[in-house]
């Protein structure tokens, strides 16, 4: 058996001290970042808006020629031209689509509580 010399166990241990000291003061936020990016320090970054309360009513204002239908959770109901229909969309996706044989939508467009829209939300179809 063959015994090493004592210079390449100090040089091991030296390389090993050296890695291990390069590893924890060479932290992701002191490597360079790549052209274009800024680092922020925590305390400096700006703070998150306060969370939005989720929608429960939006109004359904067919202001249109033309009926359309408002679908929801699979139930289809014809809302006539120049009426509304309030909707409880906290739970289940409101879809508008023009009656058959109707023309086209021109925009469908969803406001805030503007002129005579009584709830929070307004979804006008024109």
């Amino acid at each position: 058996m063959k015994i090493r010399e004592p210079r390449f166990i100090v040089a091991l241990l030296l390389v090993g001290a050296i890695q291990t000291t390069y590893a924890d003061t060479n932290s992701p936020l002191e490597q360079p970042l790549p052209d274009g990016q800024v680092a922020i320090p925590a305390a400096q970054a700006p703070a998150l808006p306060p969370a939005v309360p989720p929608l429960q009513t939006v109004e359904v204002r067919n202001n249109s020629n033309v009926s359309v239908f408002v679908v929801q959770k699979g139930l289809k109901e014809a809302l006539p031209s120049k009426s509304t229909l309030e909707r409880d969309i906290n739970q289940y996706p409101l879809t508008i689509t023009p009656v058959e044989g109707a023309e086209k939508l021109q925009f469908v467009t969803l406001t805030g509580k503007t002129g005579p829209c009584k709830q929070q939300f307004c979804l006008i179809v024109q």
